[in-house]
């Protein structure tokens, strides 16, 4: 779509102006896109409608309208085709070096001045994307009415008032109006639900200004800034890679590749590249999984990769639940098959003779009253109430599908540092010059309990002195109560100055140079700081294991001399040691390097300095969290970047193992790692797992056939909790990445409230069958009674008026009352259900036709039987009606449970929900009955043997039903 193809049509008020565009009538996909791809940058206010294909625009004074159009005219060839080309207003920034690009966005290395910043920010807007609107009050309302069951009901009343029964046809509008008021509240509610949790807390970003860093809201970003990349963070914005260190970013979320992508400033991709292959740029909503880097911003807000795919997303409609998608397909069964037995229904009663215009309002009474058209609203309303009685308990779901999903799920992994564990990390233990010591009331002792501190003890205070300096930990205070950085680097600047040194003292005497990130094939950190005239002091920061190979000499009473085998063997045994004690040990290491050596390069000749330990207390409620999970038939697995055995000591410590190796998986191993289809055989442990092999982890157990949910709190955890059938998150101590990812968040961090979550997820899916079961039976009990009515000669068995009502009164309330059950006190105890289990089996058809044929029969009995008693032609039809309304909803008590519905020393859970909807419903029957006026639309009155004659009708199919069952349960 061409520029000139859209037309400005009216532009003579300031500020104001409105287009013509074509594409946009009667397509709501183009009317989302523009709606979306013109927020910011100066527009206040977009509405674009599908009914006469124009846009309001609603701007800042001295906006360029020739802008406005671009933009209006990009947004809807998007929408129209996908798969069309950016702009050419757009450099392709991946086709062109580095330093002219920064010319391009009239940058300089050393980033933006703030006043050319905020002037960018005032003509650009804020780098935001607008979120994807929910459905209007009025498109729920309006969804309320498409379907077939509706049009069904709405033909009935176009046919009555044809055919003079206006009282018909209102009553038939009434059911229409009743059903829709019914899914319009519990759409509206989920739906305020759901928007409710879209925003989060504005994240912030590093920028260089004027030279310097500074931290920056990531919604001031503007095209030209340079933003430092570092790892775990989320990148925010478009941007072209001009400096990296070992630089890789995790783009699944874009790509759907989940091996992290290798960034580099010196590539230059070709114009056409797809995005996976630009490998010199980085894109908004991406992780960096390691190293680090520089970047220049190139697009911000809907112009960013992510801010396109959001505009498109935004005009599709939220697909429906697995569980929605099962009741759709079988109401339309129902339909159809209802239609079908309408269609006999008529040909019966054309052969006998009936009256024409008499029998089609009866089949059509008789199709809108077989179909439960209340299935998808029953299911809505079910999963919403769900929601809210959730969120009551601090546990915010964010989507109605995950409410079902908690049910099946089989396997839950745990991220360990931050979820099983607080992440609140304290060094307890060292190991440096042959010397042990272990923190004791605040204090370092020995072995022999001696107290041991920088003062005294001249080889501790290097060790911790390289501690501090190789840490990037922000002191705001001198005894870092308040400070910005990693728990683990928190916990060794504590250390220091515990044992008396001085953080900010050290760190003067030797600045920082350089810096070489840990990475995922790197698990340790470097850096370079100024030591003498002549020479730099390189640190190296890590896993012990890897840092220690990298080791030629060691230091000892002050002098540096060979680390021959016994040392290597005394070190590895005290790291085992210490990680066999569930602690994180870190080892250090340090090399001397000439001025003109750049520090970075990774030599085997450091010095050994020593060990560090530390603990990381377990989360209260993690070990009741799992034994519940293991005998609710939940497999809980643990992720962790420590080394085996300080995983296998925690695994330990939470009950997930009794601490075997052989339950242990490794990040080596995970390649060959294949999942068992047993989930007894699953190990319950993988160590030394960098991020994307979580990623890797939890779709290799997908593909085996399980439903995985994954619990996490940092942005390292989002790649599977994206990829997870349901991603949890913790509410408090979890990164906004986490959280705005994750289908459940725990407010509170209490992960033992996440059995009541599961517990209610299982609750919803077996409530929800009980009310299908229950709505499927009393549905085609109505055929079948219509159906041998008219096989016998009977022209109307019912009217359309009691038909209707039938449905009204019995489809509602105590299909309600049924969805509100509690829990069984054994529910957590029994296996998660198969997410691939159809609502009703085959089997259950089977019995839900016997059950629906004993109601019937009954019904029929009892008309048959009033009439022989010399009744009228109509009172026999209401002792009919009234049978089936009686044995219908004596029917809900049998869909309570599969044991029984009589007491017999198993008592059902309360609900007083159930007994009050059903009291409800009598009460409207007897309303139906007795009331002076309202009597006279369902039949004449019933004498006291007629009332008798239903109410024993309406008993006998349970009472038949029960004996049934406990013939099966006790055969001879």
């Amino acid at each position: 779509m061409s520029q000139s193809a859209v037309l400005p049509i009216h532009t003579a008020v300031a500020g104001r102006a409105r287009f013509s565009v074509p594409g946009l009538k009667r397509n709501d996909r183009v009317r989302r896109a523009i709606e979306a791809g013109l927020a910011g940058r100066g527009i206040r206010s977009v509405s674009a409608s599908t009914s006469t294909g124009t846009v309001l625009v609603l701007f800042e004074t001295g906006h360029d309208l020739v802008e406005i159009t671009r933009r209006l005219g990009e947004s809807a060839e998007r929408a129209l085709d996908p798969n069309a080309p950016a702009s050419s207003a757009h450099p392709s920034w991946h086709a062109m070096d580095a330093d002219n690009v920064i010319g391009a966005v009239s940058s300089h290395p050393s980033g933006l001045s703030d006043a050319e910043a905020k002037r960018r920010l005032a003509e650009t807007g804020a780098n935001a994307i607008a979120p994807i609107s929910g459905r209007t009050q009025f498109e729920i309302l309006l969804s309320q009415f498409r379907s077939l069951p509706i049009a069904l009901l709405a033909g009935g009343a176009v046919l009555s008032i044809a055919t003079g029964g206006l009282l018909d046809a209102a009553i038939i509008l009434g059911v229409i109006g009743l059903n829709g008021a019914i899914g319009f509240i519990a759409e509206a509610r989920a739906e305020e639900t759901i928007g409710s949790l879209r925003e989060s807390r504005a994240p912030v970003s590093r920028v260089l200004r004027d030279g310097k860093e500074c931290e920056i809201p990531a919604e001031e970003l503007v095209h030209g800034d340079l933003i430092e990349l570092r790892r775990d963070e989320i990148v925010p914005a478009d941007a072209r890679v001009i400096m990296a260190n070992r630089l890789t970013v995790n783009e699944a979320m874009l790509t759907g590749e989940s091996v992290p992508v290798v960034k580099a400033a010196n590539v230059v991709a070709p114009h056409s590249a797809p995005i996976a292959d630009r490998h010199n740029m980085v894109f908004r909503g991406t992780v960096v999984t390691g190293g680090a880097g520089r970047a220049v911003v190139t697009a911000t807000g809907p112009e960013t990769e992510l801010g396109r795919i959001q505009s498109l997303l935004g005009s599709e409609d939220q697909p429906a639940t697995p569980l929605q998608r099962q009741l759709d397909a079988l109401g339309r069964q129902l339909v159809f098959g209802s239609l079908a037995a309408c269609g006999l229904f008529a040909a019966i009663g054309l052969i006998r003779g009936f009256g024409l215009l008499s029998l089609l309002k009866t089949v059509t009474s008789l199709a809108v009253a077989a179909v439960p058209e209340g299935l998808p609203t029953l299911a809505t309303t079910t999963l919403a109430l769900a929601i809210q009685d959730l969120r009551r308990r601090r546990i915010i779901i964010r989507r109605l599908s995950a409410v079902e999903g908690l049910a099946a799920v089989e396997i839950a992994c745990f991220d360990k540092t931050g979820t099983l564990t607080l992440n609140d990390m304290s060094v307890v233990r060292l190991h440096w010059n042959g010397t042990r010591a272990r923190l004791v009331d605040e204090k370092l002792r020995t072995a022999t309990g001696s107290v041991v501190d920088c003062t005294s003890d001249r080889e501790l205070a290097r060790l911790l002195e390289l501690a501090i300096l190789c840490n990037d930990v922000e002191l705001l205070d001198a005894k870092a109560s308040d400070a910005n950085g990693s728990a683990t680097e928190m916990a060794l600047v504590r250390a220091a100055i515990r044992a008396g040194l001085d953080v900010e003292a050290v760190r003067a005497r030797q600045p920082r140079r350089a810096t070489l990130e840990r990475a995922e094939d790197r698990r340790y950190m470097v850096t370079v700081h100024d030591a003498a005239a002549d020479q730099k002091l390189v640190i190296i920061k890590g896993d012990p294991s890897e840092v220690l190979t990298l080791c030629r000499w060691r230091l000892h009473d002050g002098i540096v001399a060979p680390l021959e085998a016994e040392d290597r063997r005394t070190i590895e045994g005290e790291n085992l040691a210490m990680a066999e004690d569930a602690l994180r040990v870190l080892g250090i290491a340090y090399r001397l390097a000439a001025v003109e050596d750049s520090g970075t390069s990774i030599e085997r000749n450091f010095i050994w300095a020593g060990l560090v330990g530390m603990a990381d207390p377990i989360r209260k409620g993690a070990p009741s969290l799992i034994d519940t999970f293991r005998r609710a038939g939940i497999t809980s697995i643990m992720l962790t970047g420590d080394q085996r055995a300080t995983a296998a000591a925690v695994a330990a410590e939470l009950g997930l193992s009794n601490g075997s190796r052989a339950e242990i998986v490794e990040a080596a191993q995970l390649e060959a790692f294949e999942a068992a289809t047993d989930n007894g055989g699953l190990p319950r442990v993988f160590a030394r797992v960098a991020p994307g092999q979580k990623l890797q982890l939890v779709q290799k157990l997908q593909r085996s056939g399980r439903v995985v949910a994954m619990i996490g709190d940092g942005v390292n955890d989002t790649p599977p909790l994206r990829a997870a059938d349901i991603g949890i998150a913790l509410g408090r101590s979890g990164g906004d990445a986490a959280r705005g990812i994750a289908d459940v968040v725990l407010l509170e961090d209490d992960l033992a409230s996440l059995t009541d979550a599961v517990e209610r997820g299982r609750t919803v899916a077996i409530n929800i069958r009980k009310a299908i079961r229950y709505l499927v039976a009393t549905n085609l009990s109505e055929i079948i009674f219509m159906l041998v009515a008219a096989a016998a000669g009977r022209a109307h068995p019912l009217s359309p008026i009691q038909l209707l009502w039938i449905n009204l009164l019995t489809d509602v309330l105590p299909a309600l009352g049924l969805a509100m059950e509690p829990a069984d006190p054994d529910l957590m105890t029994r296996p998660p259900r198969d997410s691939q289990e159809p609502v009703i089996s085959g089997s259950e058809f089977g019995t839900l036709a016997r059950d629906a044929s004993l109601i019937a029969a009954s019904a029929f009995a009892a008309q048959a039987c009033a009439a022989r008693l010399g009744g009228s032609a109509q009172s026999g039809q209401t002792v009919g009606f009234n049978s089936l309304v009686a044995a219908q909803l004596f029917y809900a008590f049998v869909c309570r449970s599969r044991r029984g519905s009589i007491p017999s020393g198993r008592a059902h859970p309360a609900n007083p929900f159930f007994f009050g909807a059903l009291g409800c419903a009598f009460a409207a029957q007897g309303a139906a009955l007795f009331i002076p006026g309202f009597r006279n639309l369902f039949g004449p009155a019933l004498g006291i043997a007629d009332f008798g004659i239903s109410l024993a009708a309406g008993a006998a199919p349970v009472l038949a039903i029960e004996a049934m069952r406990k013939a099966q349960s006790h055969p001879t």
